[in-house]
């Protein structure tokens, strides 16, 4: 009996420890101009909030007519929201990364992103048609419109990434970059912009301080040229190709991550620019390469899958072929490790078998995408294009 007496006490007093543990604060409210609504996690009711109200992770926030709010993550981003909006904001803490969810349901918001932190962030601002991912300093602006599914898309500072729901193609944008990612379409080229328009353009920042946004958008770009003028000074350095991480789940028959390395690096080097073969990944570098590199290429494999489909009963002996993947580079700074850049590359693509674009043809071919019959079939022609796409970004980032 007393032995029952004491578990259960036990578990009563565990169960009380877990209940009062507070969730984690995600964002603080800086500056309200209006009414401004909050509601908890799980819970559909909105309440008025002001200055003083915790936001907590999965807490979402809306706005009325005339009402916006200017918010601070725990991440130290900056957010502001736009009248008519809601927005919810969940912060996820790693070991080593810590990601920075932002889901904006509909509405308008201007986000911008710190220059450093004490460990690597990544930032989500997800919408119903596409998402904005970045890592290093970034100025933005975000318009959802849910009637006609459509996200707008202005990039004022940085190098984020955008994507679509669609077809989960990503874009690498630029400073002054301009995209509507829209529902059920591809992912379009982006168009430039003039920065100096920009304010200009988003009439509900007259609702909250514009030399605030102005300040932002500065801080942003400058720091995007001093990123570039880091790069310009290290070119006397060679560029080290470190071999590609596999973080696709691939099991077939390939060993992607080499011939990758490889191909990237013979291209690049084939170009006349400076660079070096490292049959390794970043974090085993010597310090005799790191000594003089000017900057170390991390080659990712996001995601990369091949299958057969048949498509009726008429043909049993023909099908389809069927490639999606993505590709990516991982700019590191040598000495600190920081990410100078991610760049990356989506294909998703699929022909009729035929001679020399069988299954057969392309799965008994060596993975080799310089080879003359691999480079023809969907696989090698594809992944030809995404390195030289890739290898272009790297000259245009280094200016040469």
């Amino acid at each position: 009996m007393n032995h029952q007496l004491i578990l259960a006490f036990i578990f009563a007093l565990a169960v009380t420890s877990f209940a009062y543990t507070p969730p984690d604060r995600a964002v603080t409210i800086r500056k309200k101009i209006g009414a401004l609504e909050y509601a908890p996690a799980k819970s559909v009711k909105f309440v008025f909030a002001d200055t003083s109200t915790v936001i907590y992770n999965g807490d979402q926030l809306r706005t009325g007519n005339g009402v916006s709010a200017l918010l601070k993550t725990a991440s130290n981003a900056t957010i502001l929201l736009s009248e008519r909006s809601r927005i919810r904001v969940e912060i996820k803490t790693g070991r080593l990364i810590n990601t920075v969810s932002i889901n904006l349901y509909s509405g308008s918001c201007f986000i911008s992103t710190p220059d450093d932190a004490d460990k690597e962030t990544i930032y989500i601002i997800q919408t119903i048609t596409g998402s904005l991912e970045c890592r290093l300093a970034v100025s933005a602006s975000l318009t959802v419109d849910t009637l006609s599914g459509s996200t707008g898309i202005w990039v004022i500072g940085g190098n984020p990434v955008v994507r679509s729901t669609s077809d989960r193609k990503a874009l690498t944008l630029k400073g002054n970059n301009q995209i509507y990612v829209d529902m059920g379409k591809a992912l379009p080229q982006p168009t430039v912009i003039d920065a100096s328009l920009f304010l200009k353009d988003l009439e509900w920042v007259n609702l909250l301080e514009r030399s605030y946004i102005q300040k932002e958008i500065e801080r942003t770009s400058k720091s995007s040229e001093r990123q570039r003028a880091i790069l310009t000074l290290k070119l006397e350095g060679d560029l080290v190709f470190c071999r590609f991480r596999d973080n696709s789940g691939y099991m077939g028959v390939w060993d992607t991550p080499p011939a990758l390395t490889k191909a990237g690096y013979d291209l690049f080097k084939s170009g006349g620019l400076p660079a070096i073969l490292f049959n390794g990944n970043d974090s085993t570098l010597p310090d005799s390469l790191l000594n003089k590199a000017g900057g170390i290429v991390q080659g990712v494999i996001h995601s990369f899958d091949l299958r057969r489909e048949s498509k009726g009963a008429t043909e049993p002996e023909k099908g389809y072929i069927v490639f999606t993947a993505e590709i990516g580079y991982l700019l590191l700074e040598p000495k600190s490790g920081r990410i100078l850049a991610d760049m990356r590359r989506t294909i998703s693509d699929q022909i009729h078998e035929s001679a020399g674009n069988s299954w057969k043809d392309i799965t008994t071919l060596p993975f080799d995408i310089q080879h003359p019959s691999f480079s023809r079939t969907i696989v090698g022609s594809n992944l030809k294009k995404i390195i030289l796409e890739l290898n272009k970004q790297l000259q245009d980032t280094y200016g040469l």
